[in-house]
């Protein structure tokens, strides 16, 4: 949900999240831990996910023709 409200606050986008059944297999919860990322490799992220979303948005939006448009998903319908 964060990533979700995240990118609908920079584009501006305005429905609702669909949400659709979960799939077998699916993960439904991650916690990643960059600790040893960190005390192996010195690595350390350069900003913040917000941050880093942000500039995403911000480069797709700069490369991305002008004349381009979005494809919305069939109602009910998402990724899958």
């Amino acid at each position: 949900n964060h990533l979700f409200h995240s990118l609908a606050s920079l584009t501006g986008y305005s429905s609702a999240p669909i949400y659709a059944p979960a799939r077998a297999g699916e993960v439904f919860r991650i916690a990643l831990d960059a600790s040893r990322a960190r005390s192996s490799l010195g690595w350390s992220p350069q900003m913040s996910l917000d941050d880093g979303l942000r500039a995403t948005v911000d480069w797709i939006r700069q490369t991305m023709p002008s004349n381009a448009t979005a494809v919305p998903f069939p109602p009910g319908r998402g990724l899958g």
